[in-house]
């Protein structure tokens, strides 16, 4: 009686293409493997004799690449060899079960470790079995590990000619649509407007989060677009990653980085980067034409900069401290701008001006964090003693007036934001449903449609809410136009009631930049002579000088 051989199919084809094609390669490989079963089980009934041959089950796995082991289908027929379940891999051909040398040479380690064999179709004079065997299958694979390298190699040099003539090389990108010109971007309009009030506020405030809080509220969503398979990938919420990538894209200035590292995963399952063979430079291309003006993209990419290279944490769920001196501040011996930074106690900012990451000198005896709160208050005390009751009233009363016309502007701004928002969701619905002309839409379809209604009947609810917000800023803008405060309660007032935008405002009419040594604070107005005030010991505080700040003014 010969050996039972218990056998599990192994089928695997490596794009979906293959595997929706109903009499394609799928069903071939499953038909030979069958008939090779029923010929040697024939084969044996007719000579009396010989191995019988049964099928355990069929493991034919979703479109998937050969070139590693992480595969549903092989892992499942490897636990049911260690179980015994199997003893017999049957597959058509060696590159449908493996193309590296290393993985088909451990399988094969592990299938005589259980006592198992295996069978390929395409070359039946390999098996595990024998050592001349063994050397010709090593062979095999390793020709066929080595044809797909140079695929890949192949692939490389022709993505970086591509690149270097400065077409377009990768995917879908928001605010543009793919030409059908290989390589040309065409701009969409709608997508366009975004991109640009991306940009736009993130410029005014600095901060990722509240952009991306923006664009939710106005409904806004990543690019809806049909893959090379023709599965629709519909828009989602932007968030916090897809709007920093935005900002940092070169594409959008019409502009391409060259000889950036690529990305491979190493067979430790780590990812690498592999220098490119070109060297890094930026190009201007002529295959898609700029949605943003390299001023405002380097301005945003200087303010991701600064973001990047502050030591707080940004957490704007706890609010947003109003620093007096950012931008202005500088330390003397680094000869170095101080930024915005400080540390969260029990839920609450602390403040600090801190150096950036990196430019501190050794030599520089500044403590590595000044408490923001009060140098603010110290530099605004003395600059107001300065003012004349006519300066004071006239700065003040310029800054609530710019304050409450900027809040109308701000407001008018999201309202025609929000209207053209609307205004393309609707024209959106409506081309899809004059597509079908009366017709029964998809399933796919109709969930689009219920989506973008979804979003229509928020927009509308946002919109009526900003109508109302507008109604009472310009109520309240016209209230306070027509009751200016007096001279002597701005006097009054100065230091203790206007609030840290109305100081920062008149802040920077009247300071160009606040210099720090290790014991001194210099006030450099934008006329006059620097104002020289010593930093001393508090009576009482033994902690260092910087810690609870007080000030001699020498003038």
């Amino acid at each position: 009686m010969g050996k039972i051989h218990r056998c599990g199919l192994y089928i695997r084809v490596s794009t979906e293409e293959q595997a929706q094609k109903e009499e394609g390669s799928l069903k071939n490989q499953r038909a030979r493997l069958e008939r090779f079963i029923a010929d040697k089980n024939r084969h044996a009934e007719d000579y009396g004799s010989g191995d019988e041959w049964l099928i355990h089950d069929y493991y034919e796995e979703n479109p998937k690449s050969a070139k590693n082991t992480d595969r549903p289908k092989y892992q499942q027929l490897i636990a049911d060899i260690e179980s015994g379940l199997v003893n017999t891999i049957l597959f058509t051909e060696l590159s449908r079960i493996s193309r590296s040398t290393k993985d088909f040479l451990e399988l094969c380690g592990f299938l005589e470790d259980h006592d198992a064999d295996f069978v390929c179709l395409q070359h039946p004079e390999l098996n595990s079995t024998s050592a001349h065997g063994r050397v010709l299958m090593t062979m095999l694979v390793a020709m066929m590990q080595f044809e797909r390298e140079i695929n890949v190699d192949r692939s490389q040099k022709s993505y970086q000619e591509r690149a270097s003539r400065g077409l377009w090389t990768c995917g879908n990108l928001f605010g543009y649509d793919l030409a059908e010109r290989k390589g040309y971007l065409t701009v969409n309009k709608a997508e366009k407007k975004i991109v640009q009030f991306i940009f736009r506020k993130y410029i005014e405030t600095g901060s990722i989060g509240k952009v991306v809080k923006l664009c939710r509220q106005h409904g806004y969503k990543t690019k809806t677009y049909e893959s090379r398979r023709k599965d629709t990938h519909h828009g989602t919420d932007f968030t916090y990653t897809s709007v920093k990538q935005m900002l940092s894209n070169l594409a959008y200035v019409a502009k391409k980085q060259l000889g950036r590292p690529r990305r491979v995963k190493g067979r430790d399952g780590k990812w690498r980067s592999v220098p490119s063979s070109v060297k890094p430079k930026v190009i201007t291309t002529e295959c898609w034409e700029p949605i943003i003006d390299q001023q405002t993209f380097d301005q945003a990419k200087n303010l991701l900069v600064i973001s990047s290279s502050s030591r707080m944490p940004v957490k704007a769920s706890k609010g947003e401290h109003i620093y007096l001196l950012g931008q202005s501040l500088f330390c003397n011996p680094c000869k170095e701008m101080l930024t915005n930074g400080g540390s969260y106690r029990d839920g609450v900012l602390v403040p600090h001006y801190v150096h950036r990451i990196g430019k501190k000198m050794d030599f520089c005896a500044l403590p590595p964090n000044i408490n923001a709160d009060r140098l603010d208050e110290i530099v605004w005390e003395r600059i107001a003693r300065n003012l004349s009751d006519a300066d004071l009233q006239r700065w003040t009363e310029q800054a609530q007036q710019a304050s409450s016309q900027i809040g109308v502007e701000e407001i008018q701004a999201e309202v025609a934001e929000i209207r053209e928002a609307l205004k393309a969701k609707r024209e959106s619905h409506a081309n899809i449903l004059k597509g079908f002309g009366g017709g029964e839409a998809d399933a796919e379809t109709r969930k689009l449609l219920a989506t973008l209604a979804e979003d229509i009947a928020a927009l509308r609810q946002r919109l009526t809410e900003k109508k109302t917000e507008l109604d009472a800023a310009r109520k309240e803008q016209a209230a306070s136009a027509g009751k200016p405060k007096s001279v002597a309660k701005m006097r009054a007032t100065a230091l203790r009631d206007l609030d840290a935008e109305q100081k920062k405002d008149i802040l920077k009419l009247l300071v160009r930049t606040v210099e720090l040594t290790p014991n001194s604070i210099v006030i450099n107005p934008i006329q006059g002579d620097p104002i020289v005030g010593e930093v001393k010991e508090r009576q009482g505080v033994r902690s260092g000088r910087w810690r609870f700040i007080d000030v001699a003014w020498l003038n």
